[in-house]
Parts: structure tokens; C-alpha cells; sequence
């Protein structure tokens, strides 16, 4: 989690500095078992023909990245909630 909130930080830095955005997958590549499961399903469905749409590549801002370290958290904190 540190090393990604490092890598967004001298991202947003390079570009407040002039650089191109960088852009990583919204959902993991399809097949990819070490993603959560929902993101799995999601992948499944948005990367193959019953989903996939020609204007919505499968991509986000890099810097956007911290959005998902939010929302694995909160998955966890209420996983140990419902214990």
C-alpha cells in the first residue's frame, strides 16, 4: 500500500512538472486469478463482447490508483465487523 501511495506521489509530481499522464488497467486482464474475485467477474464482463464498449477503454489516470486502496480498506474493515 506504501509503495503504491510513493509511486502515485512522484507520479503527480512529474506531471505537475510537465510529464505525461500514465494510465493503468480499471479492471485486471482477463484470467487474472490474483485480482479479487469481484474484480475478476468485472473483467469478465466489461473486457469481452457482453460488456466492452469502443469508447470505454479499459484505463484510468495512474494517480487515480489511490481509490482502490480506499476501497480494499473499507472490504476489510467490514469483513472484520461481520465476524
Amino acid at each position: 500500500m506504501i509503495a503504491t501511495l510513493e509511486a502515485v506521489a512522484k507520479q503527480r509530481t512529474a506531471e505537475a512538472n510537465g510529464a505525461a499522464p500514465k494510465y493503468a488497467p480499471y479492471v485486471p486482464q482477463l484470467g487474472d486469478k490474483s485480482a479479487p474475485k469481484d474484480l475478476q467477474e468485472a473483467a469478465d464482463y466489461y473486457l469481452t463482447s457482453r460488456g466492452q464498449q469502443p469508447t470505454a477503454p479499459n484505463k484510468l489516470l495512474f494517480i487515480g490508483q489511490t481509490y482502490k486502496l480506499t476501497q480494499y480498506y473499507l472490504t476489510d474493515l467490514v469483513r472484520q465487523i461481520n465476524c
